[in-house]
Parts: structure tokens; sequence; C-alpha cells
């Protein structure tokens, strides 16, 4: 009774104005379309838990499932990698006495590459002999002791010009 309007005597009630609003040609026309289109809102009801819709979100959690498992493996085989990058204590112990070592018998353990390489081919000849004691033996001085081919270097060069030069002179004359 307080904040509601009181309606005037004689004019129509809100009832009487709802039931002409529903009479008109568009409501009309309005409930027609709502009368044809009711089997969209069947359809809807009928869709919203099927076999299909279950299948669908089965296979798309799985994948989910999948995608966040290979994602777990990636980074578990990073790790793994990471900490096989990493050198271990007790190499990190012997390090500098192998390095020590390395350094102190250059010869020995050059020699024994050498001899490593030679062995297998005795049988197979002199060639194949001589072919191995030098890649052998080369690679080892090579990889072994680097700064050897360093200072070797500038010598190499200076006789590798000189030669050059000779060469050049005697097909000239």
């Amino acid at each position: 009774p307080g904040n509601f309007p009181m309606e005037k005597p004689g004019a129509p009630s809100s009832a009487e104005l709802f039931s002409k609003l529903v009479q008109t040609p568009q409501a009309d026309l309005a409930k027609k379309i709502m009368e044809d289109w009711a089997w969209v809102d069947d359809i809807q009801a009928f869709t919203q838990i099927t076999w299909l819709r279950s299948v669908i979100t089965t296979s798309r959690e799985r994948g989910e499932a999948l995608q966040q498992s290979f994602k777990e493996i990636g980074d578990r085989v990073e790790s793994a990698i990471n900490w096989a990058q990493q050198p271990s204590e007790a190499y990190e112990r012997l390090r500098p006495k192998l390095l020590a070592l390395r350094r102190q018998y250059p010869a020995l353990i050059v020699g024994f590459i050498t001899a490593a390489s030679v062995l297998p081919s005795l049988r197979s000849g002199p060639r194949i002999l001589f072919r191995n004691s030098i890649i052998g033996g080369g690679t080892g001085a090579v990889l072994l002791y680097p700064e050897f081919v360093m200072r070797t270097a500038a010598y190499s060069s200076k006789t590798a010009t000189k030669m050059a030069k000779t060469i050049e002179e005697r097909v000239n004359r």
C-alpha cells in the first residue's frame, strides 16, 4: 500500500491492460513463432546429456592429461640432462690430479694412444700401420696438448712459406 500508486477508480486494471497487450497481432505472431521453434528447445534438452557429449568430454580430458604428462616427462628429461651435465664430486677431486699427470708424462700418454691405434693394424701391413700411427698419435697429441699445435703453428707457417717460395723458384727456372 505505501509505495504503490493507487489505481484510479474507473481506470482499467493492470490485468486488463496485460490481456489487451497479449491479444495484439504481434503477440499472436510471437506465440506462433514460439510454437514453431519449440523443437529447438526439445533438441537442446535431448542433447544435454548424450553419449556423444560424454565421448567428446572424455576425449578432451584425456588429451589434456596426455599433454600434462608430456610436459612432466619433458621437465624430468630436462632435469636429468642438467644433472648429467654436472660433474660428480669424485671427478672434481680427481681432475686436478689427472691434469697434473697429463702434464708430467705427455710422451708416455701419446705413445700409449699411438700403440693402441697401431696394434689392430699389425696384421694389415706397413701402409695401414703407418697411417694408424700418424692418425692415432697425431690426434692424441692435438687433443691432449693443443698448446703444442699453437706453439708450432708459427714455425710451421714460416716453413710452409719458405717451401712455397723454393718450389716457385724452381718451377720458374
